[in-house]
């Protein structure tokens, strides 16, 4: 861009783009949307951007054998990726959405195998698609963990299906498809499905088998604690803390995963709260804050053990 004066050169090109859109000629049309693009990145206006990404997608071949383009494709999908999760993690989630809904469709797009050979030798094409399927996937998986936090769980069984699909039908890994599939159970338990949630632990825990990631292991157990637990049945719920706290003592995982210890141990206080055993049951949720003292769901679970014992001011 001129003197690094993006918003001036934008204006410039916008310029030269309304000249010769009419003059059906596909790449210097391509060539100046992918400027546009270039612009845009180098000074952060990523909402604008996607109306140039839009563009430049929508106009198919025109992409394929530009390696440039591509490359502009790709570091578009790689900051609006990045620009959704620093969005959800703000909580503006109604923008995270937005801006996440055109990466996965730029994804969709460099996932194409033809595409990717275009910029890297055919020996590392399988590689690099499949780190790009990944990224779609975890974009899916995002999508529906907003959903939930936006209280809207019908929204969250198709992209966290999506993750399940892509992982199972095209990469073949065991441990982001049954990860998905947990989601799946607690969006089912959230929308009043504990016997549909059930089978989707059940099924998780199939996927990863005796031998599988620890911690995915031991996520799955918490949720399933929560159906068993939703179902009434307090001795399993509460076996299934126990249980993931034991598996991720015995892997060796328990210090790099203290929230999800702490949910453990927030899972077993509400089992032993629901069987009348208060006074144990305030132990373990205490313990559980020492390990997790912001998770906002301690935290809610802490201020309703307070309410419920008259304490008014401590929650």
């Amino acid at each position: 861009a001129w003197k690094k004066d993006f918003k001036g050169a934008r204006a410039l090109r916008l310029q030269v783009l309304q000249g010769i859109r009419s003059l059906a000629l596909p790449k210097l049309t391509a060539l100046t949307i992918r400027q546009l693009i270039q612009d845009h990145l180098a000074d952060g206006t990523l909402d604008e951007m996607i109306v140039q990404t839009r563009a430049l997608r929508s106009m198919g071949a025109s992409i394929t054998k530009s390696p440039t383009t591509i490359k502009a494709l790709l570091a578009a999908a790689t900051a609006l990726d990045g620009y959704a999760r620093q969005r959800a993690k703000a909580g503006q989630l109604g923008s995270a959405l937005q801006t996440l809904a055109e990466a996965k469709q730029l994804y969709g797009i460099l996932t194409n195998a033809e595409l990717i050979a275009v910029n890297h030798v055919q020996s590392d094409v399988d590689a690099v698609r499949r780190d790009r399927l990944r990224k779609r996937a975890e974009l899916f998986r995002l999508e529906g963990w907003i959903a939930l936090r936006l209280g809207r769980a019908g929204d969250a069984r198709g992209p966290f299906s999506q993750v399940v699909s892509i992982y199972e039908n095209e990469l073949g890994e065991a441990t982001g498809a049954a990860t998905a599939e947990t989601a799946l159970a607690t969006t089912l338990l959230t929308l009043g499905d504990p016997t549909k949630a059930l089978q989707k632990t059940t099924a998780a825990q199939t996927r990863l088998g005796l031998q599988g990631d620890v911690a995915a292991r031991a996520l799955n157990y918490l949720v399933q604690g929560w159906v068993r637990l939703a179902q009434g049945q307090y001795a399993k719920a509460y076996g299934n803390a126990n249980l993931g706290l034991q598996l991720l003592r015995e892997g060796g995982k328990s210090a790099e995963q203290t929230e999800l210890r702490s949910r453990l141990h927030a899972l077993s206080a509400a089992v032993l709260d629901g069987a009348g055993l208060s006074s144990d049951a305030a132990d373990r949720l205490k313990y559980a804050v020492e390990l997790a003292p912001t998770d906002p769901e301690i935290v809610r679970m802490t201020a309703v053990a307070r309410i419920s014992t008259g304490d008014l001011k401590g929650a």
